[in-house]
């Protein structure tokens, strides 16, 4: 809920001409997020702080998503938008309910999808040297996979963590961005973003 408090204030400054926020929002995403992980796993009964800190984390990732937001709809994409919401929210339904009740153990999926994260992320910067639709193409398809194994590891990451505060906090932020991840890349995919 707090993203999208988030997206619409930031949507709200960039109606009003206003888009100086944005790079202060990215830097203070990533500074809230460093603070986050490191306060519950430091200070796991620090339950306000913890939470505050989520908060603020999701409101500020939902402002910084408020640009591409804007920018899909004045390029005449709004409709990917809802494309790319449903679809996601479709595949997060589906592979959260597949990952919770299957019985097998998913927990080998880790290291794999921490190498193919990896390499999405060294295929990204070759790719901005050396641009090509194909190669991004191909990028964005890998990452919805990716992100769709992300989904289904952390869903059963939830199901068999330890009950606690600080764990449910660290899982709500890897799902959040699992999700939040997943619904960029359709985006990119179905809006044809390369031509934007």
């Amino acid at each position: 809920m707090a993203a999208g408090f988030g997206l619409f204030a930031g949507l709200q400054l960039l109606d009003a001409g206003i888009s100086a926020f944005l790079l202060p929002a990215i830097i203070g995403e990533f500074v809230v997020l460093i603070a986050l992980m490191i306060t519950a796993h430091k200070l796991p009964h620090a339950s306000t702080l913890n939470l505050s800190l989520l908060y603020l984390f999701t409101f500020i990732s939902g402002m910084t998503v408020s640009i591409i937001i804007a920018a899909f709809v004045a390029a005449g994409a709004a409709l990917a938008i809802y494309e790319a919401l449903a679809l996601t929210a479709i595949l997060t339904i589906g592979l959260g309910a597949w990952a919770w009740t299957t019985k097998r153990n998913l927990s080998f999926l880790g290291p794999i999808l921490f190498i193919g994260l990896l390499a999405v992320i060294v295929a990204s910067i070759f790719s901005l040297f050396f641009a090509t639709g194909p190669l991004s193409f191909i990028i964005a398809l890998v990452s919805v996979g990716l992100f769709s194994g992300f989904i289904v590891y952390d869903v059963q990451r939830i199901k068999f963590t330890e009950d606690t505060l600080s764990a449910a906090i660290l899982l709500t932020v890897s799902l959040y961005l699992d999700i939040l991840n997943l619904f960029l890349i359709l985006l990119h995919l179905l809006g044809g973003s390369d031509d934007q």
